[in-house]
Order: structure tokens, then C-alpha cells, then sequence
């Protein structure tokens, strides 16, 4: 497509649209599965760097509906053996990140186990520290502008003789959370778990003690706290049960105010530990490391369905592979009906990263993923995700001491992650206005070239390298329609009409147009039949596009009926970096659509005009 073929040229289009209604109807989605771009190292330090964590915020510029912003913060060994907080964030392509920040500076005195989350342009960050003495305490700071600045240290726990440390931290809708542990002083050698907040209004005044194990002389450890919305979720192990660690629950609905009686969610006569939490919508997500009736520690999972009431709670479910190896502690997060899990595991030989991930709150999974293939070790991972979009981060050995790591990914192959799956090593494809005697495709129009500029600049704008723009006769030969090229991902403007690498793949596109004997067009897609009315030619029009995957690279087809669809398409890919409106959230996931278009002034295609998704999967 992708030009007024039908005024310009009525006898060629009335061939192509025979031999297109001819094509059997085939519909191949690209790959399913998940994609990862390479590591990245994020630390260069003179010592080690070790224990990092993870949060996503959105970014200010670009409104996708997932976010924009990565956020990591890790804790870094000082020449005098001390540790300090740093921070870095980066960009969601992975390609830019901000310079190191210490958080805590050099002083002397172990800052160590930072934690964060995250909540629209607020970040918040806690950590325990040892400036007030010999004994841990626990510290807080925020930033207000997405990571730009950040505000003094804040203590959380008041010196009274308790060793606080182990600090979780999380954001509900109107206050910041921080669990941590407590042993020494009045408690005496064994230790508890507790929980303090902070209104989002007031950061700088944390409360007394919201929740507190009680001092039975038996240890509870480990804590572990979620929150959404008005619900606050706090786990933690406990020796209570059978003289053994379980996992025990409780959780408040206002806030942190009150908290129901415990639950205990876990009875098994493994060695349970390390318990995480998450939280979305109506549902709680619990990992932790268990033997449970297996030779070694492997993952288990279990959800509520209903903001963790008791009697919500699913059965223990084995996420990782029952084998002779361990599986070590798990993290997981939740990010609208997407759930991921990542762990380190043994089975290679040595230690590396895992992951498994859900898209329907946790009911089902997928298989899980190996992320790193080191001679080295890798450790303690963890992950952030969002619809499609996953962020790990990990420590390894493989800089000769220990660095952070960052991995990213798109757990759909799909429209919506045309910013991850492009973000390089991608030609931008437009037809060639010249063709040779014997080409199997006509001229194209220039309108596709502006489209590819479109594209391109919100690339660039996206820190994605290596773009370039090619003709299509430089990727495919017009005449034998043979691949040229093979190595690229392709982003394609045009439709087989018009453009040589359409045409080489039009059975998989799987797409015809038809002119109806009242003079208006049809559109076939996999989708579904969609008609139109030429005499609306630059006031609207009906735009197709759809992700393959060919030579194990990805190309993303654009197609309009005519040049004026083909553009508009174009302005919706780079639009993928703004607002997205309700109906577009369609593309979630899908590697095909129907997109119609509408102007806001004839002849022209601007950012006000209107794109409506007409049907996507």
C-alpha cells in the first residue's frame, strides 16, 4: 500500500488485489516468548559493589503506560572495609544512565542493605546505618523530582538500645512504609520484626512502632512488607510453629492504623526462608526458598486473591525446577496482571540468574528463563516489572570483584515493546522512488521517508543506537525479491505495493485490499474485514500493522492505505512515547493491529489528529 495506488495506478491495483485475494488466510504472530537484551554493567568500582535493588518510576517527558525511569541502589565497599549507598538511574532502553550518586558519603561509618520504592516522581530509600554508635539503626531519604536531588537523612529508629537492621521498605497511596528487625536491649537476644510509617505529606516524621512480633523469646525474622493502595501486607518467618521457621501474615487496611491476627501461610518440614512480598490490584504475591520435599531449596509461590484475607490464600506452588540444586533467594514484583520472580540458581555448575513470569496475576506461569551464562557467579537478584517491560539487576564476579549488573527485557514480543525490541542494530525501511526494469514492486511514495523520520527521531529520543535509514532495494532485491540483508531488525514503511521487503514476506503479513463494487475499499486482515471510503483520502484512514520475527531479528510493518496512512502510522509508533488513551492500551501485548486514523486538518497529520484501534492481538 502506502500511496494513492488506486488514482494513479487503477489497472496495477486491480492485479495485486486479485492475487492478494488469492493468498491463503495464514496468520503468524511473531515468536512467543520473551526477549533480553544483553548485560550491562552499571558499577565500576575499586573494591566491590554488592546488593542491589530496584524500583521504576515514570518519566516525566514520556507518559508510556508502563514506566520509564530505572532506578538502582546498591551498597559499595569502601577502601577502610566500611560500605556506603549509591544510586544510579537509567534510562528504560537501558542506553542512558546518570553518573553515581553516594547517597551516604564516605565517613568511616557502614551504611549497608539499602532498599527502595518508588511511587510516581517520588523515590524513597532506606538503609541501616552505624553513625550513631556501635549498634545498626535504620535511615531514610527521598527525592521529590525522580532521583534529581534528594533530601537529608532521616533517621527512623530512635537509639534505645535495639540493634535494627534488615530494613523492607513500601509505598501505598498515601504512606511509606519501612519493616525492619530488632534483637538486643529490652528484647534480649532473640529478635522481632517490626513496622513505622511516614504520610507522603510529611516524610520528614516517621511514627511509633505500627506492628510489633511480640518478645516471646523465640525469633522472628526477615521481614518482608507490601503495600497498595490503603493496604499494608507485612510477612515474616517466625520459630513458633513445631520449633521451626514458618512463614506468618498480617495486614491493615487503613493504612497501618489496625492489623488483623496473623496467618500462617506456610507448614512444611523444609527449611523455609526468605519470604518476599509484592502487591497489585486485589492481589498479594508471596515468594521464598523452601526444601519442602525436595533434596534442595527450590522457589515457592503463593497469592491471594483478595487483598490477603484470610481463606484468600492459594496452595504452595514450586516455580522453580525440582533438581539436585538450589535455588536461592527469590525476589518478586507485580505490575498491572504481570507478575516475574527472579532468583540465582546452581544448576550450571556455578551461580546464575533465573526468572519465570506471569501475565494473569500469578495463576499460571511460564517456563522459567535462564539470564546469565558467566564463568562466574552471579548473585542476589532483583526485578521490576510493568505490563511487558522487565528490569533485573544482580552482582557478579566477572570484573575480577564484585559489580552490579542491569538486564532488560520484553516478556511479550510486541507493539507495545517496539522501544526495547528496536532499541538497536535496526534499519528504518522505506521504498525506493526508482525501480528497475522487472521490480515486483512500483515506485514508493516520499511520505514513507518523513514516516521513517518520525520513527527515528523518537528512537534517538529514546537513547536507542545504531538506527539507520535504508531503502528497501538495500534489504531485499526488488527484482528477485532474495534477502540482501539479514542481520538487521527492520522497521518497514509501505505495504507490498510499494515496498520490496512487504512483498518478500506478504504471505506472512497476511493482508488484501479490495475495491468493492460501490467504489470502496475493503481491508482483510487476520483480524478482520474493515472497509473505507476514498473520498475521505487525507481526512482519514485505516492503517495495519503487525511484528514478525524472520532470520531471528524483528521487523514491525506500517502500512496506510495510502501515503497519508502510512505517515499517520508512523506519528502513532513515535506517539507510543506519550499519553496513551484508553482505547490504545489494545496494543498491550499484540503484534497485530488495525489502527484507524482521522485528521484534524485535511491534508495534513499532526499530533492532535485521533488514532482509534480498531481491533489488536
Amino acid at each position: 500500500m502506502g500511496r494513492l495506488v488506486d488514482v494513479f495506478f487503477p489497472a496495477f491495483l486491480a492485479a495485486c488485489t486479485l492475487l492478494m485475494a488469492t493468498l491463503p488466510l495464514t496468520y503468524t504472530r511473531a515468536s512467543p516468548g520473551h526477549y533480553f537484551k544483553e548485560d550491562m554493567r552499571l558499577t565500576y568500582s575499586s573494591e566491590s559493589s554488592i546488593y542491589s535493588r530496584i524500583a521504576l518510576t515514570p518519566n516525566p517527558d514520556f507518559s508510556l503506560p508502563y514506566y520509564d525511569y530505572v532506578h538502582v541502589v546498591w551498597m559499595e565497599r569502601q577502601s577502610d572495609g566500611t560500605y556506603e549507598v549509591c544510586y544510579r538511574r537509567g534510562s528504560r532502553s537501558g542506553n542512558h544512565w546518570m553518573q553515581t550518586q553516594y547517597l551516604t558519603p564516605p565517613d568511616g561509618v557502614s551504611s549497608s542493605y539499602p532498599v527502595i520504592a518508588a511511587r510516581y516522581n517520588k523515590l524513597f530509600v532506606a538503609w541501616q546505618d552505624k553513625r550513631e554508635g556501635d549498634q545498626w539503626e535504620i535511615y531514610f531519604k527521598y527525592s521529590l523530582d525522580y532521583g534529581e536531588s534528594w533530601s537529608e537523612d532521616i533517621m527512623v529508629t530512635i537509639p534505645e538500645g535495639l540493634e535494627c537492621s534488615d530494613p523492607e521498605i513500601a509505598v501505598g497511596s498515601s504512606y511509606v512504609y519501612i519493616a525492619y528487625e530488632a534483637t538486643g536491649g529490652v528484647i534480649g537476644g532473640n529478635r522481632e520484626v517490626r513496622v513505622k510509617r511516614a504520610a507522603l505529606s510529611d516524610l520528614e516524621t516517621w511514627s511509633s512502632t505500627l506492628f510489633s512480633t511480640p518478645d516471646d523469646d523465640l525469633n522472628s525474622k526477615d521481614p518482608t512488607v507490601a503495600a497498595y493502595g490503603s493496604y499494608v501486607y507485612f510477612a515474616w518467618l517466625d520459630y513458633k510453629w513445631n520449633s521451626r521457621y514458618e512463614i506468618f501474615f498480617t495486614r491493615s487496611s487503613d493504612n497501618g492504623a489496625s492489623w488483623e491476627s496473623e496467618q500462617r501461610l506456610t507448614e512444611c518440614p523444609g527449611t523455609t526462608s526468605v519470604p518476599y512480598l509484592a502487591a497489585s490490584q486485589q492481589y498479594v504475591h508471596l515468594v521464598w526458598n523452601d526444601n519442602c520435599g525436595t533434596s534442595k531449596r527450590e522457589v515457592w509461590y503463593k497469592r491471594s486473591t483478595n487483598y490477603g484475607a484470610s481463606g484468600s490464600w492459594s496452595s504452595s506452588v514450586r516455580l522453580s525446577t525440582a533438581d539436585d540444586y538450589d535455588s536461592w533467594n527469590p525476589k518478586v514484583d507485580a505490575g498491572s496482571d504481570t507478575v516475574a520472580v527472579a532468583w540465582y540458581d546452581t544448576k550450571p555448575g556455578n551461580r546464575e540468574i533465573y526468572c519465570i513470569y506471569s501475565f494473569n496475576n500469578g495463576e499460571t506461569w511460564q517456563q522459567e528463563a535462564r539470564l546469565t551464562y558467566e564463568t562466574h557467579s552471579s548473585y542476589r537478584p532483583d526485578v521490576a516489572v510493568s505490563y511487558n517491560y522487565i528490569a533485573i539487576t544482580w552482582h557478579d564476579m566477572r570484573a575480577g570483584n564484585s559489580e552490579i549488573y542491569f538486564k532488560r527485557g520484553a516478556l511479550k514480543e510486541s507493539i507495545d515493546m517496539t522501544y526495547v525490541l528496536f532499541s538497536g542494530l535496526t534499519y528504518l525501511v522505506c521504498g525506493h522512488w526508482e525501480r528497475p526494469s522487472g521490480s515486483q514492486v512500483i515506485p514508493a511514495a516520499t511520505s514513507d521517508t518523513a514516516g521513517a523520520g518520525l520513527v527515528g527521531s523518537a528512537l534517538g529520543a529514546y537513547t536507542a543506537r545504531n538506527i539507520r535509514v535504508r531503502f528497501d532495494s538495500d534489504i531485499v532485491d526488488p527484482q528477485s525479491l532474495s534477502w540482501l540483508d539479514t542481520a538487521h531488525n527492520l522497521i518497514v514503511f509501505g505495504g507490498p505495493f510499494v515496498n520490496s521487503v512487504s512483498k518478500k514476506l506478504e504471505a506472512q503479513l497476511d493482508v488484501a485490499l479490495t475495491v468493492n463494487p460501490d467504489g470502496t475499499w475493503t481491508l482483510t486482515t487476520p483480524l478482520g474485514s474493515f472497509n473505507y471510503d476514498p473520498n475521505n483520502i487525507g481526512g482519514e484512514d485505516l492503517i495495519y500493522i503487525a511484528l514478525l520475527k524472520d532470520h531471528n531479528r524483528y521487523i514491525l510493518f506500517i502500512m496506510g492505505l495510502t501515503p497519508y496512512g502510512t505517515t499517520a502510522g508512523a506519528q502513532l509508533i513515535e506517539r507510543l512515547l506519550n499519553p496513551w488513551p484508553a482505547n490504545r492500551l489494545l496494543l498491550m501485548g499484540a503484534s497485530r493491529a488495525v489502527v484507524s486514523w482521522q485528521a484534524a486538518t485535511p491534508n495534513q497529520i499532526n499530533p492532535g489528529d485521533t488514532w482509534t484501534v480498531l481491533a489488536a492481538g
